[in-house]
């Protein structure tokens, strides 16, 4: 089998409470729902509620159920080389057959990082005070800051 559920390195291990609905996946950048599903259903594998991404590389399958999330990491254990090769095989199917994403059960320490979030915020909202007074008078910027409270 190809797949691998190993850590990169670099990656942070996670040391939360398992979180039994979910998977989590490293490599999986710019991999959409759809990509995922492809490969999901290649192994018959079914229960794929939503896919929430954390950065741009990693992302969380949730299942709907204890026993589908358990099944579908069954699964990615086994491989896919019982998997027939398609025509038009998508990026997720194919990264899987290569090896190429890592994988485990989620813990709770699976969640998109807070800090890089808010630094998004804030980041936005000085560029909109910096538009602001190169564009308006001083009125205008007190105005403002006080809006965007």
């Amino acid at each position: 089998s190809r797949a691998t559920t190993a850590h990169p390195p670099g990656e942070k291990v996670s040391g939360g409470r398992p979180r039994p609905t979910a998977i989590f996946f490293a490599g999986a950048s710019n991999l959409t729902r759809k990509h995922l599903n492809e490969a999901f259903e290649a192994k018959g594998l079914s229960g794929l509620v939503d896919v929430e991404h954390l950065t741009k590389d990693e992302l969380l399958c949730i299942f709907a159920s204890t026993e589908a999330a358990s099944a579908a990491l069954q699964g990615l254990e086994a491989g896919y080389e019982d998997v027939e090769l398609g025509e038009g095989e998508g990026p997720g199917l194919w990264r899987l057959r290569h090896g190429m994403l890592n994988f485990r059960l989620a813990t709770t320490d699976d969640v998109k990082p807070q800090r890089e979030a808010q630094e998004a915020r804030e980041a936005s909202k000085a560029e909109s005070t910096m538009r602001l007074r190169i564009n308006g008078d001083a009125v205008e910027v007190s105005r403002a800051k006080a809006c965007d409270r």
